[in-house]
């Protein structure tokens, strides 16, 4: 791996998406797309499949002719066939060295306006630690070398160079002056290479293992360890682990805006779940404190 120089004069702004892709959502497309990519890898599903966080995605394990296994993943983006949120994870295989699924084949084609993609890959032996993005619970007996080995890959992976975005600068002002308001800092000045959306289900245990790498690319420094922190916001134990086990990256100036950012990306999503009272407390002490450390 090459290392990622702080100054991000090489990241050229007008490479940064210009508008997101939208993830196919509907369980009915994604069940008639899963069966026919197992037609079209010449795959079968061993058990059923079931759906990702916020129903991006269907997956499951499957068993080609010969009776190997692998993992079996299928999404389905409107937008361009080629942009970055498409090619995130056939460019991903290009980083060596990781705890990550590497793809064995693969299958696109494109219905009624969307792209569709079935990725057969490395089969992960053990489960992600939730079913959603939050930390939902304690991990079971956790290790201390599951935590050294997050710490590792994470720290590799932010030397990898590369021209892919994944948050730049012109994106972080919006959602946090919404929440903190119009002086509220919001650009970060040191940057590495992230994997972009690693929160608790997108992470297995006791192996680790770090899924769905549509987004990876460079975004401020601390931003992977900012978005476990922000996730474990209500389970103190876990995040005073992860702040010390991150405090050089958290505790740089890109890594507050980098967590302050989280935070108000996630107000918004619990502003549509109002119920949700103690993270939505949690998230605007979290915020408080940042605002006024952050010089």
């Amino acid at each position: 791996m090459s290392v990622l120089s702080d100054d991000p004069s090489w990241l050229n702004p007008e490479a940064a998406p210009q508008a997101a892709p939208q993830f196919i959502h509907c369980q009915k497309r994604l069940r008639l797309a899963f069966e026919k990519a197992t037609g079209t890898l010449n795959v079968a599903p061993v058990a059923n499949p079931h759906f990702s966080c916020f129903i991006k995605s269907i997956g499951a394990v499957v068993r080609d002719r010969t009776g190997a296994k692998s993992w079996l993943k299928v999404n389905g983006l409107t937008g361009s066939p080629s942009g970055p949120m498409r090619t995130g994870e056939t460019s991903a295989d290009s980083i060596s060295g990781l705890p990550k699924p590497y793809i064995h084949d693969l299958a696109d084609w494109t219905e009624d306006g969307i792209h569709w993609r079935a990725l057969k890959t490395t089969l992960v032996s053990s489960p992600v630690v939730s079913r959603t993005p939050w930390l939902s619970g304690p991990i079971a007996a956790p290790e201390p070398v599951w935590f050294e080995r997050l710490k590792m890959a994470v720290d590799d992976l932010a030397k990898f160079k590369t021209d892919r975005p994944c948050l730049h600068n012109q994106y972080m002002p919006a959602p946090i002056k919404k929440w903190f308001g119009p002086h509220a800092p919001c650009e970060a000045d040191e940057w590495r290479t992230a994997h972009g959306d690693l929160h608790w289900g997108n992470i297995t245990y006791p192996e680790l293992c770090m899924l769905d790498w549509e987004h990876w690319g460079v975004a401020p420094r601390g931003f992977d360890a900012a978005t476990l922190l922000v996730h474990s916001i209500a389970d103190r134990n876990m995040y005073g682990k992860l702040e010390a086990l991150f405090e050089a990256d958290l505790n740089s100036r890109s890594g507050m805006i980098a967590r302050l950012y989280r935070c108000a990306e996630r107000l918004n999503i619990l502003e549509q779940s109002p119920s949700n009272s103690d993270a939505t407390s949690a998230l605007w002490a979290e915020a408080r404190k940042l605002l006024q450390q952050i010089v």
